[in-house]
């Protein structure tokens, strides 16, 4: 995603044209794309939320912005277009 957090078009092209390769995807996972988005950066903010309400010492762990991933998850909730 960009810092604003709008998809990098490109690289989402990039991404699914890779994952073809492997195998292709169905049309509900298409139309289910936004869904998974959603999800995805639902995970990552309450994730993140919950390391900054109870953080857990240790030298692999760091606290991230969670304003970025609401961020996100915002734009993905306002943004819902399936993959053409």
């Amino acid at each position: 995603s960009n810092p604003d957090a709008t998809l990098d078009s490109a690289r989402v092209a990039s991404l699914i044209e890779g994952y073809q390769e492997v195998r292709a995807l169905e049309d509900n996972e298409r139309l289910l794309w936004p869904a998974m988005l959603r999800r995805a950066a639902l995970r990552t903010w309450l994730g993140r939320l919950g390391y900054s309400h109870f953080p857990q010492d240790g030298e692999l762990t760091h606290a991230k912005d969670h304003g970025f991933t609401e961020q996100l998850l915002r734009y993905h909730i306002a943004h819902t277009k399936p993959l053409g």
